[in-house]
Formats: structure tokens, C-alpha cells, sequence
């Protein structure tokens, strides 16, 4: 697992304590020193969460300014992609999606300034407040990037939406047409037996027959399109 997944586990835990100590004593066997580890060999306290929090968040600064999230081979995949030819809603949703990509770099660049001089040496006394809540941000916008790129992939791949994801009318049309697919051997076999009371001169409900039959015509209008 490498040091940007470590940090998505951690973010994914809800900053669980005994994750995050794990997860900073792997980052540090991976190269990501932290001189301050000795201090969580003990019982979590008010102090020692924030601490771990704030270390971190110092090393996911130390590895944006090393290397950012490379979304390089995504974005060529899709350059090579006419979305002008995916329904409105999802055009949107790239556009959306290309937004995210740039507010991460962006707040990676604040990330890194809130931690590190220009030097690049770690700062005494970071901003560590607002470094949580932009490290939080990044994280969250990256959570809603995997959502979007999943349902845009899967358009791409099948042309048509991710089930479940479809604008509302879409999706009440979906629906229907499932409603009518599973209706229609009880409704044909209603049908069959009404009308062959009907020519016998027997007595049937009327009102049931009304509605199959337009169950009937809207089935019919399904397995012709």
C-alpha cells in the first residue's frame, strides 16, 4: 500500500486513533521520518490525538510537495472522449470532476505552504487548524472524484447510467418499465382467460381488464422500440 492509500485508510477509519498510529509508524518505515512516535506509546489523551493528527498531516503535506496525486493517465483517457456526446447531466459531472482535480492542487500547494518553509524544512509552529480542515477538504473532493469518475466510466463503458444514478425522470421511466417486464406473463395470462370468458358470454371484471389491458399495450410499446 503506498503512502497516499495509507492516507485514505486513514481518513476512511474517521481518523481512528489506534489506525492512525499504525498507519504513521508505517508511513515512517516507508521513509516519512516522525520523530515524535514515542509519545503515543501511552493513552490517547486530548494532546497526543491532536499531535497524531498534526503529524500526519505534516507528512500528506510532505508527500503532495514530493509527488501530487497523478490523475495525468485519467485525463488523457478522456481527452481522447467527446462528452459533448453524454447527456447534460453528465457533462456537468465532468466538468465538476475537472474542478475538483484543480482545487485539490490547490489546496495541496496551501497544504505544504501551512507546514513547510520555503526552505522546505518543517515550520516550528504550523497552522495546524487550518492544515486539518484543508487536509480534510482534499480528502473529501477526492472521495467525490472516485464517485464521478465511476459513474462517467461506466457510461463510457455501457452507455448508459450507473444504476441507481439516473435523473429522476430517467429513473421513474427505468422503473416503470421493470414494473412492466415482470408484470407481463400474469397480465398476458389474465388477459388470454378474459377474453375467452368475454366469447363465451361470461362475466369478468371489468375494470381489471381495462387496466392489463393497458399494461398490455405499454408492454407491447417496450418490445417494439
Amino acid at each position: 500500500m503506498n503512502p497516499s492509500e495509507l492516507l485514505l485508510q486513514w481518513r476512511s477509519s474517521h481518523e481512528d486513533y489506534q489506525t492512525g498510529i499504525a498507519i504513521l509508524q508505517r508511513l515512517h518505515d516507508a521513509g516519512y521520518t516522525s520523530n515524535v512516535l514515542s509519545i503515543f506509546t501511552g493513552k490517547e489523551t486530548s494532546y497526543t490525538r491532536n499531535k497524531l493528527i498534526s503529524e500526519i498531516e505534516r507528512i500528506e503535506a510532505l508527500i503532495a510537495s514530493k509527488n501530487s496525486v497523478d490523475t495525468t493517465p485519467k485525463q488523457k483517457e478522456w481527452g481522447r472522449i467527446d462528452i459533448k456526446t453524454f447527456p447534460k447531466d453528465l457533462q456537468d459531472l465532468y466538468a465538476e470532476t475537472i474542478s475538483n482535480l484543480k482545487s485539490m492542487d490547490t489546496f495541496r500547494g496551501q497544504l505544504i505552504e501551512i507546514y513547510y518553509d520555503e526552505s522546505g524544512e518543517p515550520k516550528r509552529f504550523p497552522d495546524e487548524k487550518r492544515g486539518h480542515a484543508i487536509a480534510k477538504g482534499i480528502h473529501q473532493l477526492f472521495l467525490k472524484n472516485v464517485d464521478n469518475w465511476g459513474r462517467l466510466d461506466y457510461y463510457k463503458d455501457y452507455g448508459t447510467y450507473l444504476p441507481g444514478t439516473a435523473p429522476q425522470a430517467q429513473q421513474t421511466s427505468l422503473d416503470r418499465m421493470k414494473y412492466l417486464l415482470s408484470m407481463q406473463i400474469k397480465v398476458y395470462d389474465y388477459l388470454n382467460k378474459a377474453r375467452s370468458k368475454v366469447k363465451r358470454g361470461l362475466k369478468i371484471n371489468q375494470n381489471l381488464f381495462d387496466e392489463y389491458s393497458s399494461i398490455e399495450s405499454e408492454i407491447k410499446a417496450i418490445i417494439n422500440a
